[in-house]
């Protein structure tokens, strides 16, 4: 899922926010689910300026529903299940309803926070989503180069990543060309996968970085990659090679026993928290990266 970043510093922000996400949403959910929407965007766009002091919300929609994630780096709330009731705030003077109406107009909602730091806020609306996977373009740019994409397979799951070198409209494009690549094509694995697009760039004297993962339902993982791309394995590092793919790459494949989740992240995220629901985890690696480049995550559970 691509998700559109809106910076919140103050209210003008929170009404273009709402009118970017129920436009973008209207083939998607029913009217009533659209009221629901807009004031779930209002109310996290509110909260993030009475208690955060500006932010960002992250908006996102695909076929089966919204995400719309509430980042910021203000006070933190000393105690989650408090400031989700009716008639809590951090602040004198407001009536802190917040929290409690995005949770009842929302399918789920998570929040993660820490006092001194800052807080994330995940609200879905729609259908449950199968698969976690967010990128997000550079501020100041619209499209995404990092292109990040799984499908369900005979065995289990394959998971494609994509980080062009550059961004912007052009490379976006390339991105996400590279990664439908891939796609539909189960029996090749991973290293012969990486090598074709190595192929690929190099006759179009472009660079990348690339991660093919297979996560066999029966506990195998079986990757080949660069290592601008992060990977951790039940919450362990895995190396990646080194090199680039249209330069120089090392096209062997990575075998490794998993048990229970997968996390991949671009060059532009510092790192996946091992604890919290997949969603959550994707949301607060967003919320701990930088902003200057492009940004991409997965989280994938064992099926």
């Amino acid at each position: 899922m691509e998700l559109q970043r809106l910076v919140i510093t103050d209210p003008t922000h929170v009404a273009r926010a709402r009118r970017v996400v129920l436009r973008s949403a209207a083939g998607v959910l029913s009217g009533e689910e659209r009221d629901d929407l807009a004031l779930v965007v209002s109310e996290l766009g509110s909260n993030i300026l009475a208690h955060g002091g500006g932010g960002e919300l992250l908006l996102g929609v695909e076929d089966s529903g919204v995400e719309v994630l509430a980042l910021d780096w203000g006070p933190g709330m000393a105690d989650i299940r408090v400031s989700l009731s009716d008639g809590v705030s951090q602040r004198p003077g407001l009536g802190g309803i917040g929290l409690g109406a995005v949770l009842r107009q929302s399918l789920h909602v998570e929040l993660w926070s820490k006092p001194g730091l800052g807080s994330v806020v995940r609200a879905r609306l729609g259908q449950p989503a199968s698969a976690i996977v967010y990128t997000v373009a550079a501020r100041h740019r619209r499209s995404c180069g990092d292109a990040l994409a799984w499908e369900n397979t005979p065995w289990g799951r394959r998971v494609v990543a994509v980080d062009m070198a550059g961004q912007g409209a052009d490379i976006a494009l390339l991105s996400r060309e590279l990664v439908q690549s891939v796609r539909g094509r189960w029996r090749m694995d991973p290293g012969r996968h990486i090598e074709a697009l190595h192929q690929t760039l190099r006759a179009q004297k472009l660079q990348a970085s690339a991660v093919v993962i297979d996560l066999d339902r029966a506990g195998q993982v079986r990757l080949c990659g660069t290592a601008d791309h992060r990977v951790w394995v039940d919450g362990g590092p895995c190396t990646l090679s080194q090199g680039t793919l249209g330069v120089a790459v090392d096209a062997a494949v990575v075998e490794l026993p998993w048990r229970q989740s997968l996390a991949i992240c671009s060059d532009g995220v510092g790192g996946v928290p091992i604890d919290g629901s997949p969603a959550l985890r994707a949301a607060r690696s967003l919320w701990g990266a930088g902003s200057r480049d492009d940004l991409s995550v997965g989280v994938f559970l064992k099926e």
